[in-house]
């Protein structure tokens, strides 16, 4: 049987304290380059033409960050998709690219060229920092991921990425003659650090696809046009004067269509309280013979006929 999501149950931010280690991690890299330039003593080859390219693609990166988001905004504002549906979107988009830059340079270590190691280090470190901040400041203003202690695939991905972490140790002590004596250690701590980033940002991925997110309805009328005029987003006006123009703000979470009075009514789960459209209700009651919906948000299983 399903099991509810309760406030008790649910999961803390993770990705704060995530986003906060990467960001110090980077902020050091960023102070001991302004000492070393002048009171660190010459500059050598090595360290010059590891310097110029890393922050020419820092640089790129912030602007690509950009055109990425300016990108989503643009498609929402030509689209038919609910606030709900545009939420998840920006939220899939972020943790998208904090997957990327997480899994960058842990592919490019085996490959076994230290240059390049180090590159794709500092190069992730602020894609990381850019994707994670967007994420949370999406997170902590528009809506939130509805996590839970008790979601059995988050629990999957972190021990998948534990028992990775530990096989990968015993292969390289194993392997180690094949390896320099520098680059069998690199190749541990650079998993063993970007680890935490996959692995929050791969849950939190996860929790998105299910559609599970909560929308921020505390937020002032000042506040909600700031924050929605920033992110491109459709407002949610409480005044207004017909059900129908508030019905055609909200909309199911399975289709992604607006509510409406005829074949999409908002029917209320009695399981667990959160709501589907009644076509897609009809639809899922056909596949289980009418006695039983799941909940797309929480896996709860709602009884239609008995007890």
């Amino acid at each position: 049987m399903a099991i509810k999501i309760t406030k008790d149950e649910a999961a803390p931010n993770i990705s704060l304290a995530v986003l906060m280690i990467y960001f110090f991690v980077f902020i050091g890299i960023i102070v001991y380059g302004l000492y070393r330039i002048p009171f660190g003593g010459p500059i050598t080859h090595e360290e010059y033409s590891l310097a110029v390219p890393v922050v020419i693609t820092w640089i790129a990166v912030v602007i690509l960050d950009q055109i990425v988001f300016k990108f989503v905004k643009f498609c929402h504002r030509n689209s038919q998709l609910g606030r709900h549906a545009q939420c998840q979107n920006f939220l899939l988009v972020s943790t998208g690219l904090c997957i990327f830059f997480g899994f960058l340079p842990r592919i490019v270590v085996f490959f076994n060229y230290e240059w390049y190691m180090w590159y794709s280090m500092y190069v992730s470190l602020i894609g990381i920092v850019l994707s994670f901040n967007t994420h949370m400041s999406f997170h902590a203003n528009i809506c939130k991921i509805k996590r839970s202690w008790n979601d059995g695939r988050s629990w999957v991905i972190f021990l998948a990425q534990l028992a990775f972490m530990v096989a990968l140790f015993f292969y390289l002590g194993e392997q180690s003659m094949h390896f320099n004596h520098i680059h069998a250690p690199a190749i541990f701590f650079c998993h063993l650090g970007f680890s935490f980033v996959c692995a929050v940002a791969t849950i939190d991925f996860c929790y998105l696809r299910r559609g599970m997110i909560k929308m921020n309805h505390k937020l002032t009328d000042q506040q909600q046009k700031a924050f929605f005029e920033f992110y491109g987003l459709p407002a949610i006006h409480e005044n207004e004067e017909q059900l129908g123009e508030l019905e055609s703000i909200y909309e199911c979470e399975v289709c992604n269509k607006h509510y409406n009075q005829t074949n999409r009514t908002p029917r209320i789960l009695k399981e667990c309280g959160h709501t589907i459209c009644e076509e897609c209700g009809d639809k899922q009651l056909k596949k289980k013979n009418g006695q039983f919906l799941h909940c797309p948000h929480c896996n709860t299983v709602t009884l239609v006929n008995g007890e």
